[in-house]
């Protein structure tokens, strides 16, 4: 994609130069669009640890990288773990603790991938609940057609009963009806397909709402899957309407005094349970899609812990080559901060290394209390680094200590300030301050606890609190930070994103940042972004529902109507006035409908306990 729409599918591409982070560099080759949904990069450049340390990949003492490798043939999973283990005790500090030795983890690529942590579970769940729709779709559609068949084979009966007396056997005509029926469920599969290449972009970008970069494209396993379900579909709701033409007496039904033979109470019993079927498929969906609406909704309105109104954020990335010493980040951070403080109409602001729903880096704990509760020893510790304004700024109040001060510096002690979670959880009925806590990474800095904040919600609206550590983001200095700046009113918001790219540009012009707002934040999280799509879907899919079941009540109630054209006759002959018939007529098709809301209704109760 970078090819096509950046450098317009150059095919001299290769060796040419482009500026990459203020520096030219050579491009070497394309790689197809195939890496899969993965992979959303659109450049890729070689990794140099010496500069990707010094862009702020170093937290807490610790710098992960990650390396991709193919076994050898015959070799597994369990023998690559042990050989890791024996390189990582060659890289390891001799002075180091023993809880620092494992450093390499050697996982399964592929289980990884399906346990993606939640993007893809809730991923897995929406295409789930997609492909349980379509499906559902697809049987509405399949009682529509079988209906119209079982219709259809009403109006060929004396064609049938005729072939009979002729001498042709039931398969034969069994197999005729059925290739009839086959054709017209290939030609709706075709216009499926069709239909599906050319909204190939717009489904892809449906996807990729479920499943970040996903690509899909109609190759030949779409073709044969959607023939294989074409020909079942054909089968299956083809051989009913066919057995029952079929079944004929050509005495009986070639006898004039016999004209409406072929209407027996059997094929109209067999339409009206097709209609009542489509009625109860389209109210489990359409309940299906109200509860996941609502669903959303709760989670859209669910309380985060803090205001998110009125605060513009940007978030910065330090050149690699420039800010390498953490005195040029620290005076980077402080100018950055006087320079937003002059702009007229910002209330406060606050620096962090990770915003609220961008999530946050995890590790162990150690903790030096004797009488607090020690944390497990995979149990994961949440911590952010963030200014001494940074929970003012966002409303998110102290609940008992201080805050951070300027003078928490580098220089200074460490401390830390953990949430209401991390104090009931490791302190259980006394106070965390005053305590001293340690990372794994960093076993010997041991960090004063000064303080407790109020929990909210840092990774997702809906996640479930956990621990959390704040540090002095002047005693880690990141390579990569935001700022939160709270504006007096929404209006002021584009003035102050303007003033701010005034402002910090003399401070550095290959500074590079991204500006949006708190509440865009929240809007564009993991959880509601995921569900947009799911939404979408079933919401098009429950409209499609509703049309087929109005088709199909609206074609049986017309052949209905027509096979009873002579009753209908005699009833007005007998005086039976139009608001009559009509409403003889309106009743049958609301009994089935009725019948149908209360089935789907049921149905949809029994799935949501």
């Amino acid at each position: 994609d970078c090819w096509r729409t950046r450098f317009h599918a150059d095919p001299q591409i290769a060796g040419k130069q482009i500026v990459l982070n203020r520096r030219p560099v050579t491009v070497i080759g394309v790689l197809p669009q195939s890496l899969g949904p993965y992979y959303q990069d659109e450049i890729f450049a070689p990794l140099v640890l010496d500069s990707y340390a010094s862009q702020g990949n170093v937290r807490a003492g610790k710098m992960r990288v990650q390396i991709i490798a193919r076994l050898k043939p015959g070799v597994t999973l369990g023998q690559a773990r042990s050989e890791a283990e024996v390189i990582a005790g060659q890289f390891k500090n001799p002075g180091a603790p023993a809880d620092q030795a494992d450093r390499f983890v050697v996982e399964d690529f592929a289980e990884t991938l399906r346990h993606l942590g939640p993007t893809m579970q809730n991923a897995r769940s929406g295409l789930w609940m997609t492909a349980v729709a379509a499906g559902v779709v697809l049987l509405i559609a399949c009682a529509n057609v079988a209906s119209l068949l079982l219709a259809r084979g009403v109006k060929r009966h004396r064609e049938v009963a005729v072939r009979a007396a002729l001498g042709c056997s039931r398969g034969r005509m069994i197999r005729q009806l059925l290739t009839e029926s086959t054709l017209l469920f290939l030609c709706g599969g075709g216009v499926a397909v069709i239909v599906t290449r050319w909204s190939e972009e717009i489904v892809t970008k449906v996807a990729s709402g479920m499943v970040p970069g996903a690509y899909l494209h109609v190759d030949t396993r779409v073709f044969m899957v959607s023939l294989g379900v074409a020909l079942l579909s054909a089968l299956v709701f083809g051989m009913i309407p066919a057995l029952q033409a079929t079944r004929v007496n050509p005495n009986e039904s070639l006898k004039d005094a016999a004209p409406n033979a072929a209407g027996g109470a059997h094929p109209r019993r067999m339409r009206e349970v097709l209609i009542g079927a489509q009625v109860a498929l389209g109210v489990v969906l359409l309940v299906g899609f109200g509860l996941l609406l609502r669903s959303f909704m709760y989670v859209e309105s669910s309380p985060i812990g803090y205001d998110p109104r009125n605060v513009l954020t940007a978030t910065i990335r330090l050149p690699a080559t420039r800010y390498t010493a953490p005195s040029d980040r620290a005076r980077l951070m402080r100018e950055a901060v006087e320079r937003v403080r002059l702009i007229p109409g910002v209330v406060s602001e606050g620096i962090t290394d990770s915003l609220p729903m961008d999530g946050a880096d995890s590790t162990r704990l150690s903790i030096r209390t004797p009488s607090s509760k020690p944390a497990a020893a995979n149990e994961k510790i949440y911590f952010v680094s963030v200014s001494p304004e940074y929970f003012s700024t966002l409303k998110i109040p102290m609940l008992s200590g201080r805050a951070f001060r300027e003078t928490d510096s580098r220089e200074a002690g460490p401390v830390a300030i953990v949430n209401q979670t991390f104090a009931k959880q490791y302190f259980p009925g006394m106070s965390p301050i005053g305590s001293h806590i340690a990372f794994a990474d960093s076993p010997a800095t041991w960090k004063a606890i000064v303080g407790i904040v109020s929990d909210f919600r840092q990774r997702n609206p809906e996640e479930d609190l956990r621990p959390m550590v704040y540090l002095p983001v002047a005693q880690t200095l990141p390579g990569r930070w935001s700022i939160a700046i709270r504006v007096r009113a929404a209006s002021d918001i584009g003035n102050v994103a303007a003033a701010f790219s005034k402002q910090l540009r003399p401070v550095d012009p290959q500074l590079y940042w991204e500006m949006g707002s708190m509440q865009r934040q929240i809007h564009d999280s993991e959880s509601l972004t995921l569900r947009r799509p799911i939404i979408a879907l079933l919401a098009s899919f429950g409209g499609l529902a509703m049309v087929l079941v109005v088709v199909g009540v609206f074609g049986v109630t017309s052949y209905s109507v027509a096979e009873r054209t002579r009753e209908i006759g005699i009833r007005v002959a007998l005086g039976a006035a139009r608001q009559e018939i009509a409403g003889l007529v309106f009743y049958e098709s609301l009994r089935i409908a009725f019948v149908g809301l209360a089935v789907g209704t049921f149905c949809a109760f029994v799935m949501t306990r």
